[in-house]
Formats: structure tokens, C-alpha cells, sequence
């Protein structure tokens, strides 16, 4: 009887324990419950404002591009469309385009909008379809009378800062329209100007003005049997003009490698600044027929050993991470060649049917440069 009188008490505690915890478990399930899809809502509140960051980012980037042809509604038009194409928590994302796109100027690290000299887009995103009031819709906190959570994401996006060179052909065919008549030796009598020499100039030229002098930078090369710098990189786009105006008129042999190691050798030089994207815009209307060590003409293995001198600069410029888009201009370029340069170099290359066309294709490279995100 003693035993068993011991034993009862004991079972009696063991069980008045369990209820406690059991009690205990009751009281606190709703609380470890409500933290859970606290846990859950904050997690789908973190995930959608990251969704949202992507949408922006995207809009910024596909807005900018049109700044180059300081084409603000079509920019405004292109940010709204690929904002649209983005989801948020499975909901269209809605772009304001006159609040919610801006365009100004990205400088020392800070956006100030005006459309003066615009050289970047951003973007905020704030709505979403089928939120009235702007809001995340959420799915546990309106238990608690919540309903939405106001979320925004803004994005800057820019044009890269560049570092460019012309490479501009002067060899004796860049005068198409000249007369040659034989007497005692040849003459030219020069009709209505030179070209398309002349509409290569303007063209540049026009280039060079939709290039932002803030923070950009251009040098001038022109070749022919050899090469030589008209201008080094500079900010002072009137003088850079001024010295595309100057390239001697057409006359020699086509030296391709030449040209693009003075280009290359430029871009290596402490007028340089770091951060800043490098480029190299060749531009011919006929094919290498100049050898590395100077010697010109057309035959056959000279020809060849200028491809080749030329490929070699290109893969110069492709290790020092310098981009070359190539202009074939008219009916006599290795249009094979210049692709193969530029594609071993990262960049396109461009056709120019007649002189006529490359203010358009000008335009199209410059659509080419690259943009980034800044904030």
C-alpha cells in the first residue's frame, strides 16, 4: 500500500504538466501563427519590391537610348512599354509616363532633371492594375484591416561616358566623281566637289555634334598609304570639326592597320580617363593595300598581308577591351573584312551604300553606344 500510495502522487504531477504545456501550446499557436504569416507577407512584400526594381531598371535603360535623338515623347513611349510588359506579384505594371518618367542630367553621381542637355532617364514605379490606391495588394494583413503596402522602385539609367576615335579612309578613291583624261600624264578636273569625301565630313561632323562635350570625348584619324592623328581626344568639339574639315583631300593607297593603330595608340594614352567606354569608328570604301611595314600596292599578297595587319590591330583593340564598329562605304569595301574586324572587336558593322547614307548610319552607330544603369 505504500508503494502504491507514493506512486499515484507522481502520476498525478506528470500529468499536471502536460496540461501546462498543453495550455501553454493553446495560448501561443495564434501568436506563432500571425509571426509566421508575418514572415510570409514580408517575404512576398520583399520579393515584389525586387520584381519592381527589375521593371524599372529595364524601362530606364530601354528609355535612354531614344535621348540620343533628344526624342523625349518616344523615350516616355518606351519606358511605358517595357513596363508594361513587367509583372509585379503577377500584377501589369502602370507607368505614368508624365509623372512617372524624367528626364535630366547624370553628374557627379547625382540626376538633376531638365531636359537641357538630357543625358539620362528615371524611372519610378508606383502602381500596379487593379490597385486603386497604388498599393501592394496583400493577402494576410487585411485580417488585420491592411489591406495594401505602398512600394516604390526607381531606376536611373544614362549614356555611357565615352572615349571615341574617328578612322576616316582619304585614300585616292574617296574621290569618285573626279575626272581623269589623259595628255602628257593625268589631270583631274574636279566636278561639283569632292565625294564622297565631302559628304564623309559633314557626316562626322554631324556626329560629333550629337556627342555630349560634358562628357565625352573625340580624336581625329585619317589614313590613306599611311596614317596620321588630326586631332587627339579632346572635349573641344570645334576644333574637332575643325580638323575633320582639314583631312587632306583624297589621294594614295588604303592603310587600314595603320589607321586603327593610331586609333588603338590613342586610346592607350593618358588623355584616356578610366571610366569611360573606348570606341573606334573605321570607316573605308575599298581594301587593304598597304603591308605593315609601309609598302603599298594591289597585288596580290600585298593585299593580303594588309588583311591581315588589320585583323591583327583589331584583336589589339578586342585585349585592351576597345570597340570598333566599321562603316563600308559604297561598292569597292571588303565588306567580309570589315565585319570580321568588327566582330572581333565586339562592335558592328555598318553599310553606306552612297555617301549620301552615312548621316544615317552615323545616327545608327550612335544609337549603338552603350548605356548603363547609374542608380
Amino acid at each position: 500500500m505504500r508503494m502504491l500510495r507514493e506512486f499515484i502522487p507522481v502520476r498525478c504531477r506528470v500529468f499536471g504538466q502536460g496540461g501546462q504545456t498543453i495550455a501553454l501550446f493553446a495560448i501561443m499557436l495564434p501568436v506563432l501563427l500571425g509571426v509566421a504569416a508575418l514572415a510570409i507577407e514580408v517575404g512576398y512584400i520583399y520579393l515584389s519590391k525586387n520584381e519592381m526594381q527589375i521593371s524599372a531598371d529595364a524601362a530606364a535603360l530601354a528609355s535612354v537610348r531614344e535621348l540620343v535623338a533628344d526624342d523625349f515623347s518616344g523615350a516616355r513611349a518606351q519606358a511605358e512599354k517595357v513596363a508594361s510588359a513587367n509583372t509585379v506579384a503577377g500584377r501589369k505594371v502602370v507607368l505614368n509616363g508624365a509623372r512617372d518618367v524624367e528626364f535630366g542630367r547624370w553628374e557627379n553621381d547625382a540626376f538633376t532633371v531638365t531636359q537641357a542637355g538630357a543625358n539620362a532617364v528615371r524611372v519610378t514605379i508606383r502602381e500596379f492594375e487593379g490597385a486603386p490606391d497604388g498599393g501592394l495588394p496583400l493577402y494576410i494583413a487585411p485580417m488585420i484591416g491592411v489591406n495594401s503596402f505602398k512600394v516604390e522602385a526607381s531606376a536611373v539609367a544614362t549614356l555611357a561616358n565615352i572615349d571615341l576615335v574617328l578612322v576616316l579612309d582619304r585614300s585616292g578613291s574617296m574621290d569618285d566623281d573626279t575626272v581623269r583624261r589623259w595628255r602628257c600624264c593625268w589631270w583631274q578636273y574636279i566636278i561639283g566637289g569632292l565625294q564622297p569625301m565631302d559628304q564623309m565630313r559633314d557626316a562626322a561632323k554631324s556626329f560629333i555634334g550629337d556627342l555630349d562635350s560634358e562628357v565625352d570625348r573625340v580624336g581625329v584619324v585619317s589614313y590613306s598609304s599611311s596614317a596620321r592623328q588630326e586631332q587627339t581626344l579632346t572635349n573641344n568639339f570645334h576644333g574637332a570639326m575643325k580638323a575633320i574639315g582639314n583631312v587632306p583631300n583624297p589621294s594614295g593607297w588604303t592603310n587600314i592597320g595603320d589607321g586603327l593603330d593610331k586609333a588603338i595608340q590613342e586610346l592607350k594614352s593618358s588623355r584616356v580617363r578610366g571610366s569611360t567606354v573606348k570606341v573606334i569608328i573605321l570607316l573605308s570604301d575599298g581594301v587593304p593595300t598597304c603591308r605593315p611595314n609601309g609598302r603599298c600596292g594591289g597585288r596580290y599578297y600585298i593585299v593580303s598581308a594588309g588583311k591581315e595587319y588589320a585583323l591583327e590591330k583589331a584583336e589589339e583593340a578586342k585585349s585592351n577591351n576597345f570597340i570598333i564598329h566599321t562603316i563600308s562605304l559604297g561598292t569597292g569595301p571588303d565588306r567580309p573584312l570589315m565585319q570580321d574586324i568588327a566582330s572581333r572587336a565586339d562592335g558592328s558593322e555598318f553599310f553606306a551604300a552612297t555617301g549620301a547614307s552615312l548621316s544615317q548610319v552615323f545616327e545608327n552607330i550612335r544609337k549603338r553606344i552603350p548605356v548603363r544603369l547609374a542608380s
